[in-house]
């Protein structure tokens, strides 16, 4: 599966509840009031379910940034076009 970079805006848009939200690769989740632990444990099984990628706890865990999850689904597989 593929996703562009305006649908993975939009999951970072609906989960995080703010429709200002402009992604870049360095955006990590110290720039988001709202990208707490609960809300970051929602945006990773939303991407699950778009992408079809399953991230471990660890994973999960690692994730700080835009580019983290990235390069994470593009290292499984999917294509994100930027």
């Amino acid at each position: 599966m593929d996703i562009t970079k305006d649908e993975l805006e939009e999951l970072f848009r609906e989960t995080f509840e703010d429709d200002s939200i402009v992604l870049s690769r360095e955006l990590t989740h110290t720039q988001i009031d709202s990208w707490d632990s609960m809300r970051h444990l929602n945006l990773m099984l939303a991407l699950e379910e778009r992408v079809g990628v399953r991230f471990s706890s660890d994973a999960m865990a690692r994730m700080e940034s835009v580019g983290d999850i990235v390069d994470h689904v593009s290292e499984n597989g999917v294509t994100v076009s930027w």
